[in-house]
């Protein structure tokens, strides 16, 4: 029971970090995500509404440097988010061993019997990978709890208005649709 006890505080300890990080996971995701909302905005507004305007007043220069620096602000909390995700491996693998190695230098200190002592050794380190992959998967569901908030809102139903319904058949055109004298240009 003492190798037990000694297993169950470094766990504790281990899970106060990954909570740490999974705090970073979570606000990383939700600066990704407004950094991406802010360049859809600038991406739309300069691409259906404001065209004109920008040309009209010279401001192409302008936009263009936000639109970098929107698009800048994306990539770098996407990066920020990834590296946090990716950092979770080696920092579970390093303090797992640490942790294994505290055991066996507690153990044989306290007495405890060798073959006691592998057999909790070998479960222990069993154990390793699951524990990882389990640490991994929160701060991966951490990083992109904001996106798939966004994505949630989106697919609700009940915060948009009802599609209206009806059955109204469409009658056959008698002649084709005509283009004439169309532009894209101002």
């Amino acid at each position: 029971w003492p190798l037990f006890l000694g297993v169950l505080a470094g766990a504790v300890a281990l899970r106060a970090v990954q909570a740490v990080l999974r705090r970073r996971a979570l606000r990383a995701s939700e600066e990704v995500t407004e950094a991406n909302t802010q360049l859809s905005r600038r991406t739309t507004s300069l691409a259906i509404d404001l065209p004109k305007i920008v040309r009209l007043f010279g401001r192409e220069d302008f936009e263009l440097k936000a639109f970098e620096t929107a698009s800048n602000d994306v990539r770098r909390g996407m990066i920020k988010a990834e590296a946090l995700h990716t950092s979770v491996g080696p920092y579970s693998e390093v303090s797992q061993s640490v942790l294994f190695v505290a055991i066996l230098l507690v153990a044989t200190r306290i007495g405890i019997e060798l073959p006691t002592l592998i057999a909790f050794l070998v479960l222990l380190y069993r154990m390793q990978p699951s524990l990882r992959q389990l640490s991994m998967a929160r701060v991966a569901l951490a990083t992109l709890s904001a996106s798939l908030r966004e994505v949630e809102w989106l697919l609700r139903g009940d915060d948009k208005p009802v599609a209206p319904s009806g059955h109204q058949q469409v009658s056959q055109l008698q002649s084709g649709i005509v283009f004439d004298d169309v532009s894209y240009a101002y």
